[in-house]
């Protein structure tokens, strides 16, 4: 899908299928008001997003199985939930939006899929413990961080919650906690 306009989306849902689908160009979306704004669940391939994503209270939701790529600098700020066993992919300090990242759900990777060091901002949530994430810096310089985490980063109290590190050589920092 290619864009060359700023658009108004009532709300986007991707369900099911092995479609890969890459929305590219010039143009924006701006999502609606409210949970869901965009919601990515079902598709076993993936969805990339080149475009900015705008939107007040907007969310991007991805769930279930498949990947989700936000490569751009996105201000929409409510949030990116993440429910279920997927990778998201990311390149930018604003990939995420400006709202909390929640992760719900095990078996979730973060994977900086750019070629520079990123800083993410966002606060984290973990509703529950006995989670795992995994976050995979991407490119480092040396012992520069790949990726930053400078956003809160409040664990669970009791259970156990599992954050993986990319790679061997990978430098990931997190400074909320």
């Amino acid at each position: 899908i290619t864009l060359s306009t700023a658009v108004n989306a009532g709300g986007i849902f991707i369900e099911g299928g092995t479609t890969t689908v890459t929305i590219s160009g010039t143009g924006s979306i701006t999502l609606p008001s409210g949970a869901d704004g965009f919601s990515c669940g079902g598709a076993s391939s993936g969805i990339t997003i080149n475009v900015p994503l705008k939107g007040t209270s907007a969310q991007v939701k991805q769930e279930v199985s498949g990947y989700l790529a936000l490569y751009a600098a996105n201000t929409y700020t409510g949030g990116t939930d993440l429910t279920g066993g997927q990778v998201t992919y990311y390149n930018q300090n604003a990939s995420f939006g400006t709202g909390t990242i929640t992760v719900d759900g095990t078996g979730q990777g973060l994977v900086n899929n750019g070629s520079a060091g990123v800083v993410i901002a966002n606060d984290f949530s973990f509703p529950t413990a006995g989670y795992e994430i995994n976050l995979a810096s991407g490119a480092n310089s040396g012992s520069t961080p790949g990726t930053t985490y400078s956003g809160s980063f409040p664990l669970p109290s009791s259970g156990t919650t599992t954050l993986e590190t990319g790679g061997s050589g990978q430098v990931t920092e997190i400074s909320g906690v």
